[in-house]
């Protein structure tokens, strides 16, 4: 066994230095550019002089989305969803959203683009009293929360809504 493999390492090293010397031959279609100049490949365009312009893409709102936080009725904090509770929302190609508020349901219209800009609302929603106070004040802020959003940061996973200043009124996940 010794004896086989000190006659296969050599042979190895043989058959890797063939591979790096063929890398390095002078016919047309393996030649090298100097570090750093542009290089193309046969019958394609280069790309010197090109403008790019980054759009969303497929990064819309479209989707269904839970919600992890949204501007308090005040303003000037931002609250996590009350414990024991679930906020969503789902956003449709055709314009509609509905979810759920807590206590009860809502529906509505949004739009969203050019750019980041967004509009949700008006919306209605069920009106079925919420078992305490904390769920009522949470409804009602959240939904405020929507319908003031005038922009909206999508990432593939997470969504920031923002009102017009730029202050966050809604966080969402997928």
């Amino acid at each position: 066994m010794r004896g086989l493999r000190r006659r296969l390492v050599p042979i190895a090293v043989l058959a890797t230095l063939a591979g790096v010397a063929r890398c390095g031959s002078d016919d047309a279609s393996s030649s090298t550019a100097p570090a750093g100049a542009a290089t193309t490949a046969p019958g394609s365009t280069p790309l010197e002089a090109t403008t790019w312009e980054l759009t969303s893409g497929s990064l819309t709102l479209v989707g269904n989305w839970t919600v992890t936080g949204y501007l308090a009725s005040s303003g000037s904090a931002f609250a996590s969803v009350v414990t024991g509770s679930e906020l969503t929302a789902q956003f449709a190609a055709d314009g509609t959203v509905n979810g759920n508020a807590g206590c009860n349901t809502f529906r509505g219209g949004f739009t969203q683009g050019p750019g980041d800009a967004t509009t949700i609302g008006p919306l209605a929603s069920t009106r079925k009293a919420c078992a305490d106070e904390a769920l009522t004040a949470q409804e009602t802020a959240f939904m405020t929360a929507l319908e003031s959003s005038t922009t909206a940061e999508v990432a593939s996973h997470e969504a920031a809504l923002f009102k017009s200043g730029g202050q966050r009124t809604v966080m969402m996940t997928r």
